[in-house]
C-alpha cells in the first residue's frame, strides 16, 4: 500500500428509502496504519435527509454559481481497481 502522505479519503455509505423519499448517510475517513488502510466512521449513527423536505427547483444562490468538471489530468496521480485493495470492516 502506498503512503498517503496524511490524505484522508472520504467515503460515504448511504441507504435510500425511495418508497418513503428519505436518503440515510453514514460517513467514513480513511487512515493510513504502518502498511494498512483504517476505516472509521465520522458520524455514529447514519443521518437522514428528507427528500420531501428540499425544493429541488429553488435552489441556493451559492449553488448557481458551482459547476461539475472532471479532474484535470494533470492531478491524477493513479487509477487503481476496487479488486487491487481491501478495507477491514469495523465492527
Amino acid at each position: 500500500m502506498p503512503v498517503l502522505k496524511g490524505a484522508a479519503p472520504t467515503l460515504w455509505c448511504s441507504i435510500k428509502d425511495l418508497d418513503d423519499k428519505i436518503y440515510h448517510i453514514k460517513i467514513f475517513t480513511l487512515f493510513q496504519g504502518k502498511r494498512n488502510l483504517i476505516m472509521m466512521p465520522i458520524t455514529n449513527t447514519y443521518t437522514s435527509i428528507d427528500l420531501k423536505a428540499i425544493n429541488f427547483n429553488d435552489s441556493d444562490p451559492e449553488y448557481a454559481r458551482m459547476r461539475i468538471q472532471p479532474t484535470n489530468l494533470n492531478d491524477v496521480k493513479k487509477i487503481v481497481s476496487e479488486k487491487d485493495f481491501s478495507v477491514p470492516e469495523i465492527q
